[in-house]
């Protein structure tokens, strides 16, 4: 996931990445991704004991894609 974000094929990711995802492709832990779902400063859901994360929020939030944009290039 990281190699993406890397060379910015925002569009090769899923739309929904698992918390163990979203935290190698931004560079933080998974506690730390579930922390900022379950504040709401990343857009995701839990599913039983797992989240999952929306993609564009997370790239978003960590400033790799404008507000309001969307990963579609």
């Amino acid at each position: 996931m990281y190699d993406l974000v890397r060379e910015g094929r925002y569009d090769l990711m899923p739309a929904l990445l698992t918390s163990s995802e979203a935290a190698d492709a931004v560079g933080v832990t998974t506690r730390t991704i579930e922390r900022m779902c379950s504040e709401g400063r990343i857009e995701g859901a839990r599913f039983g004991n797992r989240w999952r994360v929306n993609r564009d929020s997370l790239l978003r939030y960590s400033g790799l894609i404008g507000p309001g944009k969307d990963a579609k290039r």
